[in-house]
């Protein structure tokens, strides 16, 4: 069996891709699923349109899938060359379906409508994966988005043989609802956690805290850096060393939080650690006083599960009911507001000396994930059963 996936390059996934390197340090809703089927002893070949943004040289992958995997790059460095390049790769992909003898056609994300469309010129199984959307309030508004958002609102709406929409609190399924195909079945799924975590011992020894996440506008970085600010404009306690840990995104935005952290006079205090190991980053997680995550539009994501896995203690944000799903006596639960966030901030670093205090909501944490969460081989079937059509 050969499959054709049509793609963006995730985050993480460049030394995947450019650099044939196996370390992948992000996305691993979209990775573990691929990485399973490039060791699946039933699939011959995997052949991979992706959509490139701000990288410009060639192909490299792992020499071990050498064999197996053949990537095709679209380098897009605007939005009139996505809108060129998409008619140009369904086209393409018409032609790789055909001389391949592709079986089935899996489209990712905001380009995924383009795997639909090959499939339906050329009468080959085509299913669909969405990872999030930020949709759910313009389709509340009853906003035209199939102006302002086409290839997203095609994403939804075109009909395919299955659309797999990831359950992370953006309200995906409502969104489908709303503007979606009935005859296409859906698939509203969390992702899964990896239950037996390595962690390494390569973490800092004095009391820190981390933010894990690519600096990317949505991820709401710049809340941390203003709360910390208004705690050392208070004066009554020593802020410990804060790390945010992950990859540039938005160049703009990264240089925004550099004037900001100099603007509050927190230059020795937080640190950008770049993308890291993701064995070091579990231990960052489950060493930190606290990790925090205040994301814009949802904070049901991997690094919220799996901090619970690791009993790591999370402030968060239950944005627009993101977490409603999660039980609240596993995380630090706060609202949007920089007053109240840096209470419960100075409650931690007062109690750095007496850890215990927290305990509850640690293991709490733990035992959720254990017996609430799949483990990412369960979740990984799922889906290759889904898009495999294997008694679905």
């Amino acid at each position: 069996m050969n499959l054709l996936y049509v793609t963006p390059l995730w985050s993480g996934l460049k030394k995947f891709f450019f650099e044939g390197d196996l370390t992948v340090t992000g996305m691993p809703a979209f990775f573990n699923v691929f990485e399973s089927l490039l060791k699946d002893s039933n699939i011959n070949r995997i052949y991979v349109i992706v959509f490139v943004y701000g990288v410009d040289k060639p192909i490299r992958v792992p020499e071990v899938y050498k064999e197996k995997l053949v990537v095709y790059p679209y380098f897009i460095k605007n939005r009139l060359q996505l809108i060129k390049y998409s008619f140009s790769a369904i086209f393409f992909g018409k032609k790789i379906v055909k001389s391949k003898h592709i079986s089935v056609i899996y489209g990712h994300g905001t380009i995924s409508a383009l795997a639909s469309i090959m499939g339906k010129l050329t009468n080959v199984k085509h299913y669909r994966r969405i990872y999030g959307t930020f949709l759910y309030q313009k389709v509340k508004l009853k906003k035209r988005i199939y102006l302002t958002n086409f290839f997203e609102y095609l994403s939804f709406r075109l009909k395919c043989n299955g659309l797999i929409i990831t359950n992370d609190g953006t309200s995906g399924n409502k969104v489908f609802e709303k503007i979606g195909n009935s005859n296409t079945p859906l698939y509203f799924l969390m992702n899964g956690v990896n239950k037996e975590i390595q962690v390494s011992d390569d973490n800092p020894t004095v009391p820190f805290f981390c933010y894990i996440a690519r600096i990317d506008r949505w991820k709401r970085q710049n809340l941390l850096i203003n709360v910390l600010g208004h705690i050392k404009k208070e004066g009554e306690v020593e802020i410990p060393k804060t790390y945010i840990i992950g990859s540039v995104f938005d160049k703009d935005y990264y240089k925004e939080l550099l004037l900001e952290i100099d603007k509050q006079g927190l230059n020795n205090i937080i640190e950008f650690t770049g993308p890291l190991p993701k064995k070091k980053v579990y231990s960052y997680i489950k060493h930190a006083l606290a990790s925090f995550s205040f994301y814009k539009f949802s904070n049901l994501g991997n690094v919220f599960l799996e901090t619970l896995t690791l009993g790591g203690l999370l402030v968060s944000i239950n944005e627009q009911g993101s977490l409603d799903l999660i039980q609240e006596d596993t995380y630090i639960k706060v609202n949007n507001n920089i007053p109240e966030i840096a209470g419960v901030i100075k409650n931690i670093i007062n109690s750095k000396d007496t850890p215990e205090k927290f305990n509850s909501i640690r293991e709490s944490a733990k035992r959720f994930s254990k017996y609430q969460l799949k483990n990412w081989n369960e979740r990984i079937d799922i889906e290759k059963n889904i898009i495999l059509n294997k008694n679905v």
